[in-house]
């Protein structure tokens, strides 16, 4: 997993409707990802463990609900972000 993301660091990845596109800002390799947009106050800090679980137990149509089900959490803040950097993980054409 960890190459996967550390090729993404300061590369730009779509939102799942591609409307918005995040910038992966920080990789740090077992604890965390920050990406960041233009529509976001503050970066979206994505934990290492969730990203990981997401990955493996997504489906590849991936979507915002379904992340939230995955971590148990209905109020998952960065839902959207997790949806973005999982799918661009498994079609890096995703990554511009």
């Amino acid at each position: 997993m960890c190459n996967n993301l550390d090729a993404m660091w300061n590369r730009s990845i779509p939102s799942i409707t591609g409307r918005v596109t995040y910038k992966v800002t920080k990789v740090r390799i077992g604890e965390s990802v920050e990406l960041e947009s233009p529509t976001r106050k503050q970066p979206s800090v994505l934990r290492w463990e969730d990203i990981r679980t997401v990955s493996h137990e997504g489906s590849p149509d991936l979507n915002t609900v379904e992340v939230d089900n995955i971590l148990g959490n209905p109020q998952y803040r960065d839902s959207s972000t997790m949806c973005a950097l999982v799918l661009a993980m498994r079609d890096p054409t995703r990554v511009r």
